[in-house]
């Protein structure tokens, strides 16, 4: 997985431009490697036009070897999670040669952390992604893992001892990752567990600045899950209208239905507090489909 922990959209933009080169140069491998990580960057980025064209493209190379084809088949699979496809994503997961580097087996149990998680299966998708830090704990998929290893335990929040226990789990597992982005995960997952633990006022000042820090780096997928994220632990009333209306608008605009399912499964709120005065003053993240 390569979208740079500091700098997302620029590394998925130079990522794109490499593509370009290695088809010019006829370097098949390479091409094939690249768009095979291009297709994870824009499906995390929220551009799945873009990652559904790469895909076509790698369907149509001939004589792709088994591991690149399993490559192709984990970004299959975890655009068909996020888009709620449970069936296209399994099949897809069930294509995957796990019997390989550290590298492939975290990123394919990365993958299917993912699968498991957005169709439901909360507690294996949280496993799954703890198994994907195990096998590389300082490697470029431990920053996902992380990310999908904290939603799994938020969507199983009606068990709130058990949800903080393994987000806990998951922030005390990756210490050693560094980087803008994967800060901003980690801020988020900490304002969860506030939330999670009673601490209403340490969410949401947490989550206000980290909705503010992705606004800032053009994340508008990271954006709207975290808002979902504020939503399922602290209750919709805590965030003023236009926040979950650009979250809301954002999923349903590239077809995320697991993830706009937590807006209608969202608990009361757990504070009078909101975040008007925290984002009163940010500019409104666009959306970059």
């Amino acid at each position: 997985m390569v979208l740079g922990e500091d700098d997302p959209r620029g590394a998925h933009d130079a990522l794109v431009e490499s593509i370009s080169v290695a088809r010019r140069g006829g370097y098949g491998r390479s091409e094939i490697n690249k768009l095979s990580n291009g297709v994870e960057a824009a499906v995390e980025l929220g551009e799945w036009e873009a990652a559904d064209e790469m895909l076509a493209r790698l369907r149509d190379m001939p004589s792709m070897p088994a591991a690149d084809e399993s490559f192709v088949s984990l970004g299959e699979a975890l655009l068909a999670a996020y888009r709620g496809d449970h069936a296209a994503a399994r099949a897809a997961m069930e294509a995957v040669d796990e019997h390989q580097n550290p590298m492939a087996r975290a990123w394919a149990h990365r993958v299917r952390a993912v699968v498991l998680t957005q169709g439901g299966e909360t507690e294996a998708g949280f496993d799954a992604a703890m198994v994907a830090i195990a096998e590389q704990p300082s490697g470029p998929n431990s920053p996902f893992a992380l990310w999908s290893a904290g939603r799994a335990a938020l969507w199983s929040h009606d068990e709130l001892p058990l949800a903080a226990a393994r987000i806990q789990a998951a922030l005390d597992a990756t210490t050693t990752l560094r980087g803008a982005w994967v800060n901003g995960v980690r801020a988020s997952l900490e304002a969860a567990l506030a939330g999670l633990e009673g601490r209403s006022e340490d969410a949401l000042d947490g989550f206000a600045a980290v909705l503010k820090t992705w606004t800032a780096m053009q994340l508008p997928f990271d954006h709207a899950m975290t808002v979902g994220d504020a939503v399922v632990v602290l209750g919709p009333d805590v965030l003023p209208p236009g926040e979950i209306d650009e979250a809301t608008t954002f999923l349903e605009g590239i077809g995320a239905a697991p993830l706009l399912s937590r807006f209608e499964s969202a608990p009361v709120s757990t504070t009078d507090r909101t975040f008007a005065t925290e984002l009163s003053r940010r500019p409104r993240s666009g959306s970059s489909r």
